[in-house]
């Protein structure tokens, strides 16, 4: 999906094909209806996505190969595990490109990119 914009979701195979930067394979571990908010801010080659899911869940991203990635999370209650690694206020994290990551939310989440 191109352009800027805010976009919602309750369905998360809707929300996973929303995401054309990367390939997300998404497994909602918790309880409720799911519920998920993207938005998009396209600064001529500077790109900003922000998200925000409700529910704990677990995702597999592949992020494309022409692109290089600049992510941070911005709730940090529970901290979310991206890599194996908890993530902390204020870490950014640096990803090559088409780097494969696993990341898990306990509770609900955001966090934001910058490509």
């Amino acid at each position: 999906m191109a352009g800027n914009g805010a976009y919602a979701f309750t369905d998360p195979g809707d929300y996973e094909a929303c995401v054309n930067e990367a390939k997300i394979e998404l497994v909602v571990t918790g309880g409720g209806q799911f519920k998920a908010k993207l938005t998009r801010a396209e600064l001529g080659q500077l790109h900003l996505l922000g998200s925000q899911e409700d529910l704990a869940s677990i995702a597999y991203v592949g992020l494309r190969p022409d692109l290089v990635f600049v992510a941070f999370p911005t709730r940090f209650n529970p901290p979310p595990v991206w890599g194996g690694q908890e993530v902390r206020a204020g870490d950014i994290v640096f990803h090559g490109r088409g780097e494969h990551v696993h990341m898990r939310a306990a509770g609900p989440s955001e966090k934001g990119s910058l490509h």
